[in-house]
């Protein structure tokens, strides 16, 4: 075994954070994704999706310690939406690592954030669909 990850060596262990808007199911496959690769907090913004999306949300990640959910009662689109998350990381006093994009998702999460310097910032292409 080799030394731990940096990026496993923060007092949170590693956070991520997703955000949802009526995309319930794609969201449940990112933070299964993201727990599989050893993300022990993962923060899910609903983002004013529908009625039934947001149960679908809630059940899925029912009984799962390591998800958070908040709701927003509007929509705040990604970059508002991506501030509230860091401003909810920062009152707990998370170090928050990374924000992930459900459609997109991280797939080698752990070996990048290993390769990143100490405060470095890791970016992902935007693309508009």
């Amino acid at each position: 075994m080799g030394a731990e990850p940096a990026a496993r060596r923060s007092k949170d262990g590693l956070v991520a954070a997703v955000i949802n808007f009526n995309t319930a199911a794609l969201t449940r496959r990112c933070t299964r994704s993201l727990a599989e690769a050893g993300v022990e907090r993962i923060l899910v913004l609903d983002n004013a999706s529908a009625p039934g999306d947001v149960r679908q949300l809630v059940e899925a990640h029912a009984g799962d310690p390591r998800v958070h959910i908040l709701r927003s009662d509007e929509n705040l689109g990604f970059a508002g939406g991506s501030n509230r998350l860091v401003d909810h990381a920062l009152a707990g006093r998370l170090d928050l690592d990374v924000m992930v994009s459900a459609e997109r998702g991280l797939d080698d999460l752990p070996a990048v954030l290993d390769r990143l310097e100490e405060g470095a910032v890791l970016g992902r292409e935007v693309i508009r669909f």
